[in-house]
C-alpha cells in the first residue's frame, strides 16, 4: 500500500491511491529522502535509484551535494551504461555551475 504525501507546494510520490496526507514541505522531503535511501540500500547498483537521489538533491537546491555524490560514485567505479544516468550528471553540473 502506498500513501500519497502532498507537501505545501510540492507533490512527492510515496503514494497510496485515494489517500492524501497534508504535511509540511520539509517533512515530505525527509520522507521522500528516506524512501530513496532505503531503495539505495536494497539495490546499490541500480542506476535509476541513484538518478532519483541526485535529482532529488538538485531539486531541493543541494546541487553541490549531488555533485559530490556523483563524483564519489564515479571514483568508486560506478559506471552505468545508461543515457539517463549521463543526462542526470549533465544536469547536476549545469545547475551547480549555472551553465
Amino acid at each position: 500500500m502506498k500513501i500519497e504525501i502532498i507537501t505545501y507546494g510540492t507533490l512527492t510520490s510515496l503514494c497510496r491511491p485515494h489517500s492524501r496526507l497534508l504535511v509540511p514541505f520539509w517533512l515530505g522531503c525527509l520522507l521522500y529522502k528516506m524512501h530513496i535511501l532505503a531503495e539505495m540500500m536494497a539495490r546499490p547498483s541500480d542506476p535509476l535509484v541513484r538518478i532519483r537521489f541526485l535529482t532529488f538533491l538538485v531539486d531541493t537546491k543541494r546541487s553541490k551535494t549531488a555533485y559530490e555524490q556523483a563524483s564519489e560514485l564515479t571514483s568508486k567505479g560506478f559506471s552505468a551504461n545508461n543515457l539517463v544516468w549521463f543526462e542526470c550528471l549533465v544536469k547536476v553540473v549545469q545547475v551547480l555551475f549555472n551553465i
